[in-house]
């Protein structure tokens, strides 16, 4: 299904590269971009919480991406598709407001890479290898 909708998109943006007109910026594939990653999102959710066993998602650095991800896009979705409508003055006022998303998203991506450094930190001695450890110096 994911393959498909991907391939589809991927068809899309070549017939709209190829027939469309120039403009200041695309809105017409950014928005169906934006609307296919948050399927995908939510989909990697449905997924992801089919594999728990007792773990809280929350505990996973990959959670804290989407959730940025979501976060980002659902904030910038609406100024992305009326960009070509607004005014010069309007797109300076409503883009300065599309960085509050951008600075919680960075936030969230910060801490996904904290968590991810304090998994791998605490499993490292848990790992268990076939190969000898051959340290020489």
């Amino acid at each position: 299904m994911i393959v498909v909708a991907s391939v589809l998109f991927f068809a899309f943006q070549l017939f709209y590269l190829l027939s469309g007109q120039v403009h200041r910026l695309d809105t017409v594939p950014i928005g169906i971009e934006t609307i296919l990653i948050l399927t995908y999102i939510l989909y990697f959710f449905y997924e992801f919480s089919k594999k728990l066993d007792n773990f809280y998602i929350y505990n996973h650095y990959g959670f804290w991406i989407a959730v940025g991800v979501l976060i980002y896009l659902g904030g910038s979705f609406f100024f992305f598709i009326e960009f070509n409508l607004l005014t010069k003055d309007q797109r300076l006022a409503f883009g300065n407001m599309t960085y509050l998303a951008e600075i919680i998203k960075n936030i969230l991506f910060s801490l996904s890479i904290f968590i991810y450094a304090r998994y791998s930190f605490e499993n490292t001695g848990k790992k268990k290898t076939s190969v000898p450890y051959l340290d020489m110096v």
